[in-house]
């Protein structure tokens, strides 16, 4: 199984956490290159995230409408729709108590638990 991380990015010189304002695709959609994949607010802008690998978005995704460490992994993408399901029965969890869990973490100031191999 191949996933590549989609990560928070650091929007400015002084960014230190984004605010996820929401997501523009949903679990297993197509992802090409390019595409808009979620909202990020920074202390100065509205930004969008683009994908930088054509795929799948595999579950699980960090809750929309939260703050996240910049770098921080929010969510991944899967060679094929197949491998985007499976990852979120590999992770032993659903997507709500993922985002729940992510949230917790996040309130903490600490990253977000890596994927599952």
């Amino acid at each position: 199984m191949s996933l590549e991380p989609i990560t928070m990015p650091v929007l400015s010189d002084t960014m230190e956490t984004g605010h996820l304002v929401s997501w523009k695709k949903q679990i297993s959609d197509t992802v090409k290159k390019g595409d808009t994949l979620a909202e990020v607010e920074s202390d100065k802008a509205i930004m969008d995230i683009e994908a930088f690998h054509g795929g799948y978005l595999a579950d699980p995704l960090a809750q929309a409408d939260s703050n996240i460490p910049v770098g921080t992994t929010i969510g991944y993408i899967a060679d094929n729709a197949h491998e985007a399901l499976q990852h979120r029965t590999d992770t032993g969890i659903h997507a709500h108590e993922y985002r729940e869990a992510a949230a917790n973490r996040v309130n903490r100031n600490s990253a977000l638990p890596a994927r599952a191999n």
